[in-house]
């Protein structure tokens, strides 16, 4: 065939192989140097656009440049250096807020004293109550001191409650003084009973108080009553008192508790404003304090702050207090003139030398429930690890040591309980077993111990044994690795039954009392012999099937001076048998009410029932053997001459009666002729 045209076999580039060009396109005019050049390539590129709307500085990767001390990461990178020892950022630069109570540069002071607040910005936390507390001030006069009607809602008082060491007494000072008041304090030094109040309130709550230095000036007063909840024995009748005057009060009365949930103080809520503070948080108290410790020569780090906060149980007192005694064993250790520091793992070892005894915040059942359980948690730890342990749980003890021991004896056979169940072979069910009986002899020593200090003798230098065996329970219970107590700790359920046996101790005495009459015989043998036999003869009579034989039981109670209470509620009360036939309670009310009735109507002649029943029953007496009786001046045995005592007192009250009425109607007919005597002179006239 013949050849093919040459143009044929190599086309001619076209233009868009020319573009597709790597090489090509470089040297296209698609060059970034060269697209700066054109003005016309300028308005879709967005660079260009910002570029054009103002200088060049505006560029944000040239600002960006420009501002690189403010990178976020070389911030952070320098403060993570700056903590690894203390956290200087958060040094003030001025004193921190203080001067409350004494000057912030006395060095004799205390630190609480010092940094008390003396503004109503320095108080922390709590700005809700602050403000309610300032407006309720601000408006008394206007709901109170005004022709206006209060509304419901409207009080005389505010009660401010909350735990101690928060600056409930300091807020409620400086809110007064930042309203203009000037304070009267009252607190559990001074004589706050009944009388004392009414000798002394009679001037305090009067409206106002004139100020005669250079400018004349009325300040309104303002009451604080601070811990109303101490108003104890010494301040007789003194809450009822209180609640009393602020009922009449013409200014504030501002009362401070810790005990908001004591009955004393829920009597007196119901007549205030209810403000209730808590603590601030840790973080809050743990600033404050770096800055207090900044000023008195101290680098404390934030987290060592943080836990002393915790371990204080956020009280800001309590903190201040440690923070001072810790400035004073560094300064004593030869630091003088440098600064103390207090670093995190310093407080660790320390902890138990400043901070507040943990249990003083621990309720009765947790620390039940820590005794209990034993060396929980001390499995693989040193002996002095255990120590501390066991000392933890000692003191746990005298949360409430009338209480602990009824606690735990309670609720240490659940510990062994709950054991029991997991174990699976006979022999370590054996064990569990075996050590509720060492548990349970322990207990016993410790009710011998309890008694000889409770006793007659009070032998209270065997409190801290008791401790230790109490102790001791919740060793053997928890065994070697500690136990578990499922649930919450169970009420001590022997204030019951101590109760119901005191009951029925009294019950016996009374039935003993009344059947000495015929026998004379010993509470156990009543218990045992008579109360089951004559519970079983009067039912018999009584659900006799001819009818119940109400004369013939009335005849035996009469035999042993037995009472309607006797049958009806000690033998029910001793009744063993859970039959509800067998009680006297079950009986028809028909047959009840009959035998009642009959009994009402004959006159029982026991000496126990005539001195109990007395000269208080209703005896009805013949006027002829009254008389009798009063002529010859004899006493019969059913009270005859006391009644006619009764009875010629009664007549004496008659006549005063009847005089008083008597002078009355002589007064009212004095005043009515007085008035016709005037009206017949303004008629002459």
């Amino acid at each position: 065939p013949p050849p093919a045209p040459a143009a044929a076999s190599t086309p001619a580039p076209s233009a868009t192989a020319a573009v597709s060009n790597p090489y090509a396109a470089k040297a296209a005019p698609s060059n970034p140097y060269a697209a700066k050049a054109p003005a016309a390539a300028a308005p879709p590129n967005p660079y260009a656009k910002a570029a054009s709307s103002g200088a060049a500085s505006v560029n944000p990767y040239a600002k960006a440049a420009s501002s690189a001390p403010s990178n976020p990461y070389a911030q952070k990178a320098k403060a993570s250096n700056s903590s690894s020892s203390f956290n200087t950022t958060a040094k003030p630069k001025g004193p921190p807020p203080g001067g409350g109570r004494a000057k912030i540069d006395d060095s004799s002071a205390l630190w609480a004293d010092k940094y008390a607040p003396s503004h109503l910005s320095h108080i922390m936390g709590n700005g809700g109550a602050v403000k309610n507390l300032t407006n309720w001030i601000n408006n008394w006069e206007a709901v109170w001191n005004s022709n206006s009607k209060p509304g419901k809602m409207a009080k005389r008082a505010a009660l401010l409650s909350g735990p101690p060491g928060i600056g409930k007494t300091t807020t409620a000072t400086l809110v007064a003084e930042a309203c203009n008041r000037q304070v009267i304090e009252k607190n559990a030094s001074d004589a706050r009973g009944k009388k004392a109040l009414e000798a002394s309130m009679g001037d305090i709550l009067g409206s106002q108080v004139l100020s005669f230095g250079g400018k004349k000036e009325r300040k309104k007063r303002l009451l604080i009553m601070d811990e109303v909840d101490g108003m104890g024995a010494g301040d007789r009748a003194g809450m009822a008192e209180l609640i009393k005057l602020i009922k009449t009060s013409k200014i504030p009365i501002i009362c401070i508790c810790n005990d908001r949930s004591s009955q004393k103080v829920r009597s007196l809520a119901n007549h205030c404003l209810d403000l209730k503070f808590s603590r601030p948080i840790k973080s809050v108290i743990a600033r404050r304090a770096v800055e207090i410790g900044n000023n008195e020569n101290m680098d404390i780090e934030q987290n060592a702050a943080e836990a002393l906060a915790e371990s204080c149980g956020n009280d800001i007192r309590q903190v201040l207090n440690a923070l001072q005694m810790w400035a004073t064993k560094g300064k004593a250790k030869g630091n003088d003139g440098k600064r103390v520091t207090l670093r995190y793992m310093e407080f660790k070892d320390r902890a138990g030398e400043i901070g507040k005894d943990e249990m003083l915040r621990v309720s009765m059942f947790d620390a039940g429930k820590m005794i209990m359980e034993g060396r929980r948690g001390m499995k693989g730890k040193s002996d002095a690890d255990k120590r501390k342990h066991f000392l933890k749980r000692n003191d746990a003890f005298f949360t409430d040591y009338g209480m602990m021991g009824l606690l735990v004896h309670q609720n240490y056979p659940k510990v062994l309980g709950q054991e029991f169940k997991n174990t699976k072979t006979t022999k370590e069910k054996q064990g569990v077993l075996g050590r509720l009986a060492d548990a349970t002899g322990v207990m016993s020593d410790f009710g011998l111990m309890e008694n000889m200090i409770r006793g007659g003798d009070q032998h209270w230098e065997l409190l801290t044994s008791t401790a230790a065996l109490v102790v001791q329970t919740g060793s053997i219970a928890g065994g070697e690795n500690g136990g578990f107590l499922p649930g919450f700790p169970e009420f001590p359920g022997w204030l019951g039954k101590n109760s119901s046996r005191g009951k029925h101790t009294r019950m016996l005495g009374e039935f003993q009392h009344h059947l000495n009459k015929a026998v004379g015989v010993s509470l156990d043998e009543i218990r045992s012999s008579y109360i089951p036999g004559f519970r079983t003869k009067v039912l018999s009579l009584m659900k006799s099937p001819e009818g119940a034989r109400t004369s013939d039981v009335i005849e035996i109670m009469d035999e042993y001076g037995l009472s309607r209470e006797d049958i009806f509620e000690t033998l029910d009360e001793f009744n063993m048998t859970k039959k509800d036939a067998d009680k006297f309670a079950n009986l028809d009310s028909k047959v009840k009410s009959a035998f009642t009735r009959a009994y009402n109507s004959v006159a029982h002649k026991s000496q126990a029932l005539v001195a109990e029943q007395g000269v208080g029953g209703k005896k009805k007496k013949v006027k002829k053997e009254k008389l009798e009786s009063k002529e010859l001046g004899v006493v019969d045995e059913d009270g005859g001459e006391e009644e006619d005592e009764d009875d010629s007192e009664d007549e004496d009250a008659k006549k005063v009666m009847a005089a008083f009425a008597k002078k009355g109607k002589k007064a009212a007919a004095k005043k009515g002729a007085a008035a016709k005597k005037k009206a017949t002179k303004k008629k002459k006239t």
